[in-house]
């Protein structure tokens, strides 16, 4: 496992995890497939099941949705890079049960009404406070993520990312810079 640097400004970091034999990191991967209308059409087509209302037979205007959603928290993340936002105000923890103050925490960053759109999620390590890690993410068409096969790998690929950072102690930005990354 391999992580890049999405960007390291005054007290806070955001990087992303890089699969060996994949060509880009989680973070690239994820907004190309989510601007990809061929991906999206393809994943719409093998989980309409899953629908809900509004969406259902609506398969255009869910990939409009996924993409509008996308580039909102595109914004979102170009404004944390800007200093105009801090990147705890934009991921919470993974579920309620996870202490807010246990570190490395499985987090997410979620957008979307799931009565209205198709929601989002980011899925991110946090490693410090305002240093997170990207691990994926997902269209979220399941309440809870083992419900669905590609958000069970999502959850796979935090814990496998959580261990990492633990066992290369990686939870501050000198420890990044130290490990080269």
């Amino acid at each position: 496992m391999k992580i890049t640097r999405i960007f390291v400004r005054n007290k806070q970091a955001l990087f992303a995890v890089h699969t060996d034999g994949e060509e880009f990191d989680e973070f690239v991967k994820l907004f190309n497939q989510w601007k990809d209308p061929v991906f999206l059409m393809n994943f719409f087509m093998k989980h309409k099941n899953n629908f809900k209302k509004p969406f259902v037979n609506k398969i255009n205007d869910a990939c409009l949705n996924v993409r509008k959603n996308a580039n909102l928290i595109s914004q979102k993340i170009r404004d944390a890079e800007r200093d105009k936002v801090f990147l705890e105000s934009l991921f919470q923890p993974l579920n309620d049960l996870e202490s807010a103050y246990k570190i490395p925490q499985r987090s997410k960053h979620k957008i979307g009404n799931p009565k209205k759109d198709i929601p989002l999620r980011i899925y991110a390590i946090k490693a410090d406070k305002n240093i997170y890690v990207i691990t994926g993410g997902a269209i979220k068409l399941t309440n809870k993520m083992y419900e669905a096969e590609h958000t069970a790998e999502e959850l796979k690929k935090l814990n496998k990312c959580k261990n990492f950072l633990k066992e290369n102690e990686l939870n501050c930005i000198e420890n990044f810079t130290e490990f080269g990354i």
